[in-house]
């Protein structure tokens, strides 16, 4: 007996708590879900937008009557060329029969595109060396 009281006054007490809990819940379910198409809605807009622009654009460039200049970038095979000097045992690449104007001064004459290690080493520690 004392336990069948004790739950009619635990359900007298929860039970309107409850009730407002779903209630609450009833409410604020259709406003979230509100708010999830809004941010949906915009993105649809926003892509209809983008679509009618790249469409836009693309048949001006489709019909338009203006020169247009493309670059194309090919690759070389790389020859390997004895021109690669390396005094401080590390390894430069080089391009091969490629023309280079030397590295800044530091000097050495690397064949193509590639730099030594040294003159990497001297472009980012430049300003921390002591001014002779």
């Amino acid at each position: 007996m004392h336990f069948l009281l004790f739950t009619e006054k635990a359900a007298k007490i929860l039970l309107p708590l409850l009730l407002a809990l779903k209630l609450k819940a009833a409410a604020l379910i259709p406003l979230a879900l509100g708010a999830i198409a809004l941010i949906a809605g915009k993105a649809l807009v926003i892509g209809k937008i983008a679509l009618v622009l790249a469409a836009i654009i693309g048949l001006k460039k489709l019909l338009g009557q203006q020169k247009s200049v493309t670059y194309e970038i090919v690759s070389h095979p790389h020859h390997s060329s004895s021109s690669v000097s390396s005094s401080s045992g590390h390894d430069a690449w080089s391009g091969g029969d490629y023309s280079s104007s030397g590295s800044g001064g530091s000097g050495g004459s690397h064949g193509g595109w590639g730099r030594s290690a040294t003159d990497a080493q001297d472009l980012a520690y430049k300003a921390y060396k002591p001014q002779q």
